[in-house]
Parts: structure tokens; sequence; C-alpha cells
């Protein structure tokens, strides 16, 4: 399962052995952000072009220019008319391929056709575009073998990359190599499968704690119950949260918060005491240190090699580091942990306006079908607080993901 969720697993990365080579490059004149196969050869290159008359660059420059595509392509996405006509129409033609090669045929319905606005702007650009010589450009039927719909991990929730908090962001330093890490969590209709959920950029300074900060998890967020003297639940305090730390794993050794969890002491004493069949090898973990004080460059490093976090009871995590590259001069310095990929969270429906996303859920409400049963804070304060006959039931606060 690991393998094909995660790809294949690289050889042990030394990252004190990068930045030496790195820095040995750099003394012998070795650039190592030049693109090019041999640094000779593009001096050369450049020698030869400014050799070159000034008719002959001008030429060169006609002919490579892409400024008027640019243009048009500018043009088109600030005009939202344009915009939303290319929208709907691939819109479209991928909902033509879904219902061509659909396993159930749904039911045909009766569909009022689409309004038809005239617009000259419009009709203009789609003339355009049928207009276009190249063969490669209109969609044949055997298309259709090559495209399909996103899968919901492949939707990113920002338009931009999101930088950490000021409280808690982190500096490049003049050693750092940026690691690129992806979080995954598991599938909630396929328990064997993971899903991505976030993308990150850390220094190799941060620590495990820096990770932890920057994972989105509701989890992180479930209010904390209150309790009477009896020991009935009362209602949720919003202001505190039932997360008590993380416990990660990391090649073969356990690291904890140091909380009053001790969620990685715990994991060790369940593997201590459990019993395992004679037929499967015993897991074994050895303590490792704080979370704050373990830095990324200090743990060994190998690409796509998961590694687990468990914390809240059983809310379970991966993460993996899938790229690993030295400082370019344009990396931003201040900000990190960087989020470059937030997998969107689908919010169910109030279940009687059907239209505003829930906030509370409902239990033991006579008045309502089920238990519980999902409201908005509109719905919530017209259903009014509950009679006499209804004392048991309770309001639970919905997750409002403040941390993403």
């Amino acid at each position: 399962m690991f393998t094909q969720a995660f790809g294949p697993f690289s050889s042990l990365v030394d990252l004190t052995v990068l930045l030496d080579t790195a820095d040995a490059n750099k003394k012998h004149g070795f650039d190592v952000w030049n693109t090019a196969p041999n640094p000779s050869d593009a001096i050369s290159k450049w020698k030869t072009w400014l050799d070159l008359p000034d008719t002959a660059k001008a030429a060169i420059e006609r002919e490579c220019d892409v400024g008027d595509i640019a243009a048009e392509l500018d043009d088109t996405l600030e005009k939202h008319n344009l915009y939303s006509h290319l929208s709907l129409e691939r819109k479209k033609i991928l909902s033509d391929f879904d219902k061509e090669h659909a396993k159930y045929q749904p039911k045909k319905r009766k569909r009022v056709p689409d309004e038809v606005y005239d617009d000259p702007d419009i009709d203009a650009f789609k003339e355009k575009l049928e207009n276009i010589s190249l063969e490669c450009w209109s969609l044949p039927p055997q298309a259709d073998l090559f495209v399909r719909r996103a899968l919901p991990f492949e939707h990113n929730a920002l338009s931009k990359t999101k930088e950490c908090k000021a409280t808690s962001s982190k500096s490049l330093q003049a050693k750092d190599v940026l690691l690129y890490i992806t979080v995954y969590d598991k599938s909630a209709s396929h328990p064997y499968q993971v899903w991505k959920s976030s993308s990150h950029i850390l220094p190799s300074t941060s620590t495990l704690e820096d990770i932890w900060n920057a994972i989105p998890c509701p989890a992180k967020e479930y209010p904390e119950e209150v309790l009477a003297d009896d020991g009935s639940l009362v209602e949720f305090d919003t202001s505190r949260t039932t997360d008590r730390g993380p416990c990660f794993c990391v090649h073969g050794a356990t690291y904890g918060d140091g909380g009053d969890a001790q969620y990685a002491q715990k994991v060790l004493d369940y593997l201590a005491t459990c019993k395992v069949p004679p037929n499967r090898p015993r897991v074994t973990l050895k303590p490792g240190g704080l979370i704050s004080d373990t830095t990324l460059d200090s743990l060994p490093l190998i690409l796509h090699f998961p590694n687990w976090i468990l914390h809240n009871g059983n809310c379970e995590h991966y993460f993996a580091v899938t790229h690993i590259r030295l400082r370019h001069p344009s990396d931003p310095v201040d900000g990190y942990p960087l989020t470059t990929h937030l997998t969107p969270v689908s919010r169910g429906l109030c279940r009687i306006c059907d239209f505003v996303p829930a906030s509370h859920a409902i239990v033991n409400d006579l008045r309502l079908d089920d238990s519980p049963f999902v409201v908005c804070k509109r719905c919530l304060d017209f259903l009014g607080e509950p009679t006499s006959y209804n004392d048991s039931r309770l309001v639970v606060p919905l997750v409002e993901h403040k941390t993403w």
C-alpha cells in the first residue's frame, strides 16, 4: 500500500553532504542554478549572441516574441464573459465524456434549455476559436481515454502560497536546505487508502513541531466537554480543544511533545504489551526526543518514505519528504513553513434550509427526524431553546477550521 501511495523510496539523504558538495561546486565556479549542461557552453553561446549584428538580433527577437499571444491570453482572462465561456465549454466537454462512459446511465429527465444571451464579443471569440487551424486544438472522441475529472485531493483551495503566522514563522538561514513535505490522511470511504491533504515547504533547521503546527486537521479544534458533578455532559467549551499533542514516529523512533498526554510513551507501552500473532513480527520502536527540539536535518531523510503521526485518540496522518533542493536567490526569507497546497474541505449543508453550510449539530431533539441533525446558526435560532419535554437536547458546535 505504501509503495503505491507514496512512490518508490530513495536511499538515505545526508543534508550535510549535499551542502558540502554545493559549496565545493561554487568554489570551482559552477553555478548550481545554471540550467545549461555545461557552463562553458552557455558562455560561448552568449558571446556568439553578442557578436551578431543588431539587425540579426532584432529579427531573431521578432521571430521568438510571444508578446501577442501573452496579450491575447491576458485580455481573455480579464474579460469575465470570455473566461466564463471557456470554463463552461470545458465543463460541458468533461460532462459529455463522463456521461458517455459512465457505468450506470441515469434516467434522462427533461431539462430546460439554457438561456442564450446575444453577446457580440462571445460570438466573435467563438468564431476565432473555430478558425484555429491546429489539428490538435479540437478534442476528438478518442480524447476521452485521456481525460478524467480531478479527484478531490487534486483541487487546491489556495490561490497563492500561504505563509505561516508571524508569531510562529521561521526565517531562512545561510546553511538551510528547503524540504518539500506532503501530508496524507486516511480516506474516509477507503480505510486502506491515503489521500493528500496538504503540502508545505520548510527549511531544514525546522523542527517536527513546525510540521505539526502547519498540518491542518479538524481534530485539533474539537471543543472540550464540560461535565456536571454526576459526570453527565452539559455543554462544549469552544475556547478549549481536546487536542493534547501528537506522537511522531520517524524511522523507528517516537517523538512526543512532553505534555501530560504523553502519546509517544503510550505508543511504546502498547507495543510492549500487545499480543502479536506468531506469523507476524513484533514492531519495535525506541524513544526519541521532543518534537520541539528535533530538527529535520538531524533525522535520517528518505524521499517518499511515510512517517506516522498520531494524536487526539486515533486521528492518524502520514507525512513524506517529496523533494529536497538548495536555497534559490528568489526564495522568500520569512514566513516558513509555507503551505502550497490545501485540499478543500466539503462542509455539509444545513438540513433545514439546505442552503447554508451547517455550523451546529443537534442531538436528541424530538422535533427533528435524525440525531444528530446538522443545522446552520440561523435555523438553530429559529428552532429556539429546548422545552420541558425536550430536556435532553444537546447542541454541539461543528469544527470551524480556524487553523486552516
